[in-house]
């Protein structure tokens, strides 16, 4: 069975409970764990490093249905990669618990360390891409491009009645030495499984629907360099308000704004 939070007044952000934020005081703790915020969402950078322990973002549990939204971007080159973990719950006891793999052109879901539904999309093209992943105890059911796609696949699965006590919530990746998800994530929500279906763009946030434009993008440049907003060749900016925010990453020094925009030419 799946595992779902033991109510749900509210969609659960799961952006939140892994601690990133767009508060002004957030951005030098972002940039130490390799995120940099955007007007566009949370860029991954391949050193980054997003997690928690998976009873914090998500305490109470019990068996049902589960819908996961989602608003994301690849950046970067994931030719020869054997796949990338956009979301993982891992223990000890039970390795993986649950995780959203993308592959070439393919959505993977796992439950308990083993594969349960394979789905055909491409997430690592560079666009733009709103998602609503609906399970169940027999099915799962992935929607994209606001409904007008579905694909659904049985699911048999076993699975505890709760996550351990040391599971690890990780964005991004598998595990600490994993190839990495790099990317924008703009929302990851968890939701009530009636929320997660053809009209699922309903719950996208308004600063996340750029996706509906299915823009194909060039690869982001701090992915591989980063820079002051003067030295991106693919992008203009304009600067909040806030002013230019020095941080350290590695042993780069970069100006940017915090809520700076991320604009096509």
């Amino acid at each position: 069975m799946l595992l779902i939070p033991c109510a749900l007044p509210t969609d659960v952000d799961l952006l939140v409970g892994l601690g990133l934020s767009l508060e002004p005081n957030a951005s030098y703790r972002l940039a130490d764990l390799g995120v940099l915020p955007s007007s566009e969402g949370f860029f991954l950078t391949r050193s980054a490093r997003v997690s928690a322990p998976a009873v914090t973002v998500l305490p109470h549990f019990r068996n049902g249905p589960l819908g996961l939204l989602g608003a994301i971007r690849s950046h970067g080159n994931f030719d020869g990669v054997g796949g990338v973990f956009l979301l993982s719950v891992r223990s000890k006891q039970y390795k993986l618990q649950f995780g959203i793999e993308f592959m070439a052109g393919r959505l993977v879901l796992h439950i308990v360390s083993r594969p349960v539904a394979v789905f055909d999309s491409n997430f690592l093209d560079g666009h733009w891409h709103t998602f609503a992943l609906a399970m169940s105890e027999h099915r799962a059911d992935l929607y994209t491009k606001c409904g007008q796609e579905r694909q659904t696949r049985p699911v048999v699965s076993r699975q505890p009645s709760q996550f351990a006590a040391d599971s690890v919530m990780r964005l991004g990746r598998l595990t600490r030495h994993a190839t990495p998800f790099e990317g924008t994530v703009c929302q990851l929500d968890l939701v009530p499984s009636a929320r997660a279906a053809a009209n699922y763009c309903n719950y996208i946030r308004k600063q996340c629907r750029h996706a509906d434009n299915y823009r194909l993008t060039r690869p982001y440049p701090l992915s591989h360099h980063l820079c002051s907003p003067q030295c991106d060749p693919y992008r203009s900016h304009t600067w909040s308000p806030f002013g230019k925010i020095r941080v350290t990453l590695g042993v780069t020094l970069v100006y940017f704004s915090l809520f700076s925009s991320h604009l096509l030419p």
